[in-house]
């Protein structure tokens, strides 16, 4: 037997071998030799060992699994089994060796000073954790003692799980947003339903500092973070128009406020009001936004900025939104923001705007930029491996859709370049581009990834797409860029799921397979997806969930989840690089890569210039095989440039056409006005306004933007609606109609008490003899059909049918829902919703609850 055991593990060890290489779309001399010696590095069995281990929670079934990294190499997983809305149980596991192995740690947890012996971690918002001290975890949990009511408990841990507290908030922590202070990791807010409350110690004490909070946040520039910002419902208004004496239209206007609290430390809560008739508020990146009701027009609003952390706000020159249309903020960083506003009638398609340094005056930057209505999922990204750079989609007047890029922040768009070497599907003979199979496209069903890109891997960019006229609806390739997206090459066949790794010094991916099946073997390139290498990490059946790194990739190690679908029983398979990298990265490995090379100008003196200067960054070589340190941070030099157009977008009023520089006046906008203190002024342009934050000095200069004060003229007071002539407008505040629809309730409902009192006695009384009556049968059922299963079974035994009714009852304990919606990590450490299944049962493919990736915070829509 023994003989039997070793001549097995040596034909495991031949294959696994045999299929660790595989053909690679580079099939140049380099690749070759490079595939060779991965694949003696991987004929030890020792060696496969360490590259592949596997962990399998063997006695572990719950449905739903929530994960978050607390710090290097420790992963934080709770796995959670509900009953409707509600934690039925759950445990908690911690790994400090990047998820090779696992130790439940649900009972010293508990040794925190609970009182019960039951640990019921949400399954919504469950699992949090502080994005600048990830050691810092908060597991938001059901009092056991008290289920379904209005307190939580709250377990936190201040260095990655070694030790844990508790704290009895005395509200819903379970089900509230937990906002981190991105300075002092002791002050903390959470927002419960309506209510803001406040910590300054970690979590420990709390204190409500405001009611009927609709939004809240803290301050972002540098010089406010200490400030809490709060949008809050106050007293509504409607405005009533009155024709004859006669109301013959309702409107409501907004009682919602901005204010802001700056000296809460001292117990104060003096809070000071911001703005008033609010919508809605975005605060980031220095810019604060709000939306309000234009005046007179109930049902329309507009957007105000302030770059002064509140003081003043400015009505920004962007056209107005209505029920049919909206805008939304796509991007604040690096001093400029990004507003999509939508062409109304629910079209899919509206205009990308670009702002000035304080965010009032806006030009176009993109033309028929596609945003689905109705909440749906844009393909606009921002390009993290490359300042300035954003992938979008433009939809056309013939309903076909194309991918763009733009290097500097929105001034030019340009379709992205085919790959070389890759034959064009298109069949309509038109120009063959690549186009991005993104968000979009991924909620339609197409089989492909999101895309990806990371700050520390300069220059790498990663898509799913296809080498057409127009985006296509068939399975995706995966294509990457090592120049931020000027240039492509064909990388993997097929949709894939890919992860970056140790700062782009790896790639890693998994095959989606078109049949649903989960993958037995990994692929990982070290030199940026142009060499791909295969192992086959198992010969199991599976189900897999997800491919996941820490967030940063800065780790050696990629994880591949999923469960056995026989057992439910939840495992993972790491894949450590660090086998493979054993070398740690020296000066010589590195190279000065200038950014933006491959932009072309006549004049060679333009080369590489983008946003007004040359960057010139130390990358690691493509064929180098090391291995850089944890806390690697790209070193940069710039060297400022002459100005060109490039370095300049439309003023408001102008366009720029796709693949053009020319600035051209738009007829149909007239010259922008800004109401500022009370005094209009008047911009006069050339049509150019440079890029916030460009560094050029010299070369092109338009004449220079200014403002010329219209004196004697002021800011334009509300006017009365000219239906006044036949009527007037009556404003009446929300307190005196809230006294007279009380005044009108409790009449009704003194009339209505008796016969509805009367109505449910008599309805209980009907549905409690229906439920005697059911019993009754169902007892009777079960007595004729264990007769029938003695006597007339044809010598079948009496006990079978019984038998499995238990055998399918314990299946069901395992698969066991409550209609469970399961949690899954994002990027940023948080854990999402999924939609419940609608029943009671668990499909074996509901307990999919891993999802590789995740983005940003959701863009606001107002």
């Amino acid at each position: 037997m023994s003989l039997l055991k070793s001549i097995f593990g040596i034909l495991i060890i031949i294959f696994f071998v045999f299929t660790s290489c595989t053909k690679s779309i580079d099939s140049s001399p380099k690749c070759t030799e490079q595939q060779k010696n991965i694949k003696e590095k991987l004929s030890s069995a020792a060696v496969q060992s360490k590259f592949v281990s596997e962990f399998i929670f063997s006695n572990e079934t719950k449905p739903s699994l929530l994960m978050t990294w607390a710090g290097n190499q420790t992963l934080i997983i709770v796995t959670i089994r509900t009953q409707g809305v509600l934690t039925r149980d759950s445990s908690v596991y911690r790994s400090t060796n990047d998820g090779r192995t696992f130790v439940n740690i649900t009972a010293k947890i508990l040794e925190a000073g609970a009182t019960s012996s039951a640990l019921l971690v949400s399954q919504s918002l469950g699992l949090k954790r502080n994005p600048a001290q990830p050691a810092r975890i908060y597991l938001a949990c059901h009092d056991p003692a008290k289920l379904g009511g209005a307190t939580g408990l709250l377990y936190y841990t201040l260095d990655g799980g070694a030790t844990w507290h508790l704290s009895s908030p005395g509200f819903p922590v379970q089900s509230a947003q937990i906002l981190f202070h991105t300075d002092k990791p002791d002050w903390l807010l959470a927002q419960a339903g309506d209510k803001l409350y406040l910590s300054v110690n970690a979590g420990q004490d709390w204190r409500l500092i405001k009611k009927r909070v609709f939004k809240a946040s803290w301050g972002v520039s540098a010089d406010d973070k200490d400030s809490i910002y709060a949008a809050f419902d106050g007293e509504a208004s409607f405005v009533s128009l009155l024709r004859d004496g006669v109301a013959s239209s309702n409107h409501r206007l907004p009682g919602r406020q901005l204010a802001k609290l700056t000296d809460f430390t001292a117990g104060s809560n003096n809070w000071k009001t911001l703005a008033e008739k609010i919508y809605s508020y975005n605060n980031k990146d220095g810019f604060i936004f709000i939306s309000k009701s234009d005046e007179g027009k109930a049902e329309s609003r507009h957007l105000e900025v302030s770059t002064d952390c509140g003081k003043t706000f400015v009505r920004t020159q962007l056209p107005s939104a209505t029920p049919d249309r909206f805008f939304v903020i796509l991007d604040t960083s690096d001093g400029l923001a990004f507003v999509h506003i939508d062409a109304g009638n629910y079209l899919g398609y509206g205009t990308l705007y670009t702002s000035n340094s304080l965010g009032q005056v806006f030009s176009k930057s993109l033309e028929r930029n596609f945003y689905p209505p109705l909440g749906g999922s844009s393909d606009f990204y921002k390009v993290e491996s490359m300042r300035g750079a954003f992938l979008s989609t433009v939809l056309h007047s013939d309903a076909s859709m194309h991918s763009v890029i733009t290097h500097n922040r929105g001034a030019v768009w340009r379709h992205l370049s085919k790959p070389d070497g890759v034959t064009c599907t298109t069949t309509d003979g038109g120009p063959c581009y690549l186009q991005v199979a993104s968000y979009y496209s991924i909620s339609r069903s197409v089989p492909a990834d999101q895309p990806r890109s990371a700050p520390s891997a300069v220059g790498l960019l990663i898509v799913h797409g296809h080498t057409a006229a127009k985006l296509q609806s068939n399975p995706a390739d995966v294509y990457i860029s090592s120049d931020g997206g000027y240039s492509w090459y064909l990388a993997l066949k097929g949709p894939h799921r890919v992860q970056i790794g140790n700062n782009g010094n790896f790639l890693v991916a998994v095959e989606k397979s078109a049949n649903g099946s989960s993958p037995q073997v990994v692929k990982f390139s070290t030199d940026a997806g142009r060499c791909w290498h295969s192992h086959r990490f198992t010969t199991e059946d599976y189900v897999f969930t997800g491919l996941l790194t820490e967030p940063g990739n800065r780790a050696l190690t990629v994880a591949i989840w999923g469960y056995v679908s026989e057992l439910h029983h939840w495992r993972v398979f790491v894949v450590d690089l660090g086998v493979l990298l054993s070398r740690s990265c020296t000066d010589s490995d590195y190279e000065s890569w200038l950014s933006n090379g491959a932009v072309n100008y006549d004049n060679a003196n333009h080369q590489a210039c983008v946003l007004g200067a040359k960057e010139t960054i130390k990358r690691l070589k493509a064929d180098s095989m090391c291995a850089s340190t944890y806390s690697y941070k790209p070193q940069t030099s710039v060297t400022p440039c002459e100005c060109t157009k490039d370095d300049f977008e439309c003023e408001f009023g102008y366009t720029r056409p796709v693949n053009s520089l020319d600035c051209v006046r738009d007829p149909d906008v007239p010259t922008p006005r800004i109401c500022d203190a009370n005094t209009v002024k008047k911009i006069i342009t050339e049509g150019y306004r440079k890029l916030p934050r460009n560094r050029c000095q010299g070369g092109f200069q338009p004449n220079v933007t200014h403002q010329e004060v219209l004196h004697e003229a002021s800011c334009p007071q509300p006017t009365e609606d000219p239906r006044a002539r036949d009527g007037r407008l009556l404003i009446q505040s929300i307190e005196q109609q809230r006294q007279q629809a009380e005044l009108d309730k409790t009449r009704r409902t003194v009339g209505l008490m008796v016969p509805l009192a009367i109505t449910v006695a008599i309805l209980l009384a009907i549905v409690l003899s229906l439920v005697v009556l059911a019993r009754h049968r169902e007892r009777r059922r079960r007595r004729l059909a264990f007769h029938y299963s003695i006597v007339s079974a044809a010598g079948r035994r009496g006990d079978e049918a019984d038998g499995e009714d238990v055998e399918y009852q314990a299946a069901d304990d395992i698969l066991q829902g409550g209609g469970g919606s399961g949690g899954f990590y994002n990027a940023t450490g948080a854990t999402e919703r999924r939609p419940t299944n609608g029943g009671g049962k668990m499909r074996a493919s509901d307990k999919q609850a891993l999802l590789g990736g995740g983005e940003d915070d959701e863009a606001p829509i107002f």
